[in-house]
């Protein structure tokens, strides 16, 4: 039988690994974004200004802009570099009753944009209030990763922004138009990526999807080693399950655990390989 102080000691020993691993875990989708890029979905009614926002953001007249509704009908898609994050930029469809079959696929893909993304902007017509359509797609984009924005603050402000915070926090006031306060909105785009903390260079990040998955099932390995070290299961229990979680981070570091350092590990713990 495992002594109580030796039992104690190896329960903390497991129980800062699982620390590590949800930590590593936490930060994978960082890792993710710094991999593939940011995929940031501009959304929003026809005539709000997401393709002048598009073209703000870029630099660059990338999207037609003009004062007739339903102008872009399909996503547009683009990748630049904001404060060193790769951000993917998808300009969708506002088109609210489809005319026609293309814009009914316009419609569909822009949904399927919303779903996937990584981060939504969701714009608004500071000059409007807000309209039937406008609460149909908070509700849509709501429970969402989402920065609210509302644009034209050049002209006068009659849209409810206490509504939108209550949902989204508290709206950013940008003039896509005259590129007012896009510096701004940048900035919360790379704050929304790591949720305020961007990793330093030296961190370890996680973006390969294969070794998320195995680091989560390494994670329940190593809880259920704890689980049946309180429950005062037999020792194989314990060592079954450890050296399984091993053999799974040994794929994510690509390197081979020998019997003799896997008998020095288990050795710590009292038991047997």
């Amino acid at each position: 039988n495992i002594r109580p102080a030796k039992l104690h000691q190896q329960g903390k020993g497991l129980k800062r690994i699982i620390t590590v691993l949800d930590k590593l875990l936490k930060e994978s989708s960082s890792g993710r974004i710094l991999r593939e890029g940011m995929a940031v979905v501009i959304c929003g009614c026809p005539n709000v200004g997401k393709s002048s926002l598009l073209n703000a953001l870029l630099k660059n007249k990338r999207s037609i802009v003009t004062p007739l509704a339903g102008t872009t009908r399909d996503a547009i898609e683009e990748t630049i570099d904001f404060l060193g994050v790769p951000v993917r930029l998808i300009d969708t469809a506002g088109i609210l009753k489809p005319r026609d079959i293309v814009e009914k696929l316009a419609v569909r893909r822009s949904n399927k944009h919303i779903l996937e993304a990584d981060l939504v902007l969701i714009i608004f017509d500071g000059h409007q209030k807000l309209s039937f359509e406008d609460e149909r797609l908070i509700k849509q984009v709501k429970g969402k990763r989402a920065i609210a924005v509302i644009n034209k603050m050049d002209l006068k402000l009659n849209i409810e922004k206490t509504k939108i915070a209550k949902i989204f926090g508290p709206p950013l006031e940008i003039s896509a138009k005259h590129s007012k306060n896009i510096s701004q909105l940048k900035e919360a785009i790379v704050a929304a990526a790591f949720i305020g903390n961007q990793p330093a260079k030296e961190h370890v990040l996680v973006s390969n999807l294969r070794h998320i998955n195995a680091l989560h099932q390494a994670r329940a390995l190593v809880s259920e080693a704890q689980a049946s070290l309180q429950n005062g299961l037999s020792e194989e229990f314990v060592s079954q399950s450890l050296k399984e979680a091993v053999a799974l981070l040994d794929q994510i570091l690509g390197k081979s655990f020998s019997e003799d350092l896997l008998d020095k590990i288990f050795s710590e713990f009292c038991i047997g390989k």
